[in-house]
């Protein structure tokens, strides 16, 4: 959004004009706004030999003014629903039936990514059953992709809440204990981009960090033949949990 905000390498490029959207109208109405507050201010500020009034707002002309305002603010409400609403269909309700699938386990203070593939599952984690950093040097979880193909993510919490946020895709979403969530995704660009809890989850949030790793399709199949699998039917971590996951 007008450089700020890191390169977009998901699908969801609309998001980035949606946002910008939104914030050249909510930012038109605050000025707007101000610029009522300051005026009013200096015009009917306190002046000697001039009692104040009392005003109901119930003549025709006030009236009038009151019912303006609402009517534009309602259709800049509409304007915005009009790109939202697809959008969010697309997003949250057009889950793609097929893909490659990831569970996510969110907890304190760390991920847990499986990945599922032909060959079985993949998990990358910080630490490995030895105690040992296992995903990479400095011990952060590793979310593995590849271009070409959606990645069909789903979530779960071990302990509280958690948000499961990459900002490079545009992607966000709270992960509530107890329940499972289902999004995706499509990277289109090759790299490694940063990936983070949105959501204050305890005194080690800020070092909750993993890293999104997007291959290309021969650089994956690579990564999953020198990772090594678990058996082919096992479960990915993150889509089904001990206490039974209401969906």
């Amino acid at each position: 959004m007008w450089g700020t905000l890191p390169e977009n390498v998901g699908t969801f490029q609309d998001l980035d004009g949606l946002m910008e959207f939104i914030t050249v109208v909510v930012g038109l109405w605050f000025l707007a706004a101000m610029a009522m507050i300051i005026g009013f201010s200096l015009m009917f500020k306190a002046k000697p030999g001039v009692k104040a009034q009392y005003i109901a707002g119930n003549t025709g002309k006030q009236v009038g003014v009151l019912l303006g305002i609402v009517a534009a603010i309602t259709m800049f409400d509409f304007m915005i629903d009009i790109r939202n609403v697809p959008l969010w269909n697309t997003i949250k309700m057009q889950i793609p039936a097929e893909g490659d699938q990831v569970g996510v386990l969110a907890k304190q203070w760390t991920w847990v990514f499986t990945h599922k593939t032909k060959a079985g599952n993949v998990t990358t984690e910080m630490f490995n059953d030895a105690g040992e950093y296992s995903d990479s040097a400095n011990g952060a979880p590793k979310l593995h992709v590849r271009t070409g193909t959606k990645t069909i993510y789903s979530l779960n919490s071990e302990d509280v809440l958690h948000s499961f946020k990459i900002n490079a895709l545009r992607v966000t979403m709270d992960i509530i204990p107890g329940r499972t969530y289902k999004g995706w995704f499509e990277a289109v660009k090759p790299g490694t981009y940063d990936l983070a809890c949105a959501e204050i989850c305890g005194r080690g949030h800020g070092d909750m960090a993993g890293r999104l790793v997007v291959h290309t399709p021969d650089d994956y199949d690579k990564w999953v033949k020198a990772k090594g699998v678990t058996k082919a039917d096992s479960a990915p971590k993150g889509v089904v949990v001990a206490h039974n996951a209401a969906h």
